[in-house]
């Protein structure tokens, strides 16, 4: 696919309908790991951020010596951000792509932890990471598992 003219349009971040307010089906389970974070409202983040967050509890795991645990990330960024360069004249195209954001929605579970650490363990290494993004999400535990 060719991204040199790649712009998308700006992604739904409220409630247009009623359709909208309905809870996520597929995403709202726990898949692959014990313990999860699912998202409270709409919200856009960028990659770094979601690294970040990943290399954040990474440490957090390790410097606690469990030596077994595996991150999963089931955000998407399918959304390009584009910028024209400072000091260039209106016109000519939109410019270059500076970033990729992926959308949350209620409900997403977006990372999940699999490790066989007590789960305090784990929801500590989580609220470490609780000021790093800008949307609200609540801690979530194995409930069903397919």
């Amino acid at each position: 696919m060719n991204l040199r003219f790649k712009k998308n349009f700006k992604p739904l971040l409220c409630k247009p309908n009623p359709y909208y307010s309905l809870p996520l089906i597929n995403s709202s389970l726990l898949y692959y790991g014990s313990f999860g974070m699912q998202s409270l409202h709409f919200g856009v983040s960028t990659f770094k951020q979601i690294n970040t967050i990943r290399i954040k509890i990474s440490r957090y795991l390790k410097r606690l010596n469990s030596l077994k645990f595996k991150i999963f990330i089931r955000i998407f960024f399918i959304y390009s951000v584009t910028q024209k360069p400072k000091l260039t004249r209106m016109g000519k195209g939109s410019g270059s792509i500076k970033q990729w954001i992926g959308v949350f929605k209620p409900g997403l579970i977006f990372v999940e932890v699999y490790s066989r650490c007590p789960l305090s363990i784990l929801k500590k290494a989580c609220v470490s990471v609780y000021k790093l993004l800008p949307i609200k999400f609540i801690f979530v535990a194995i409930k069903v598992a397919r």
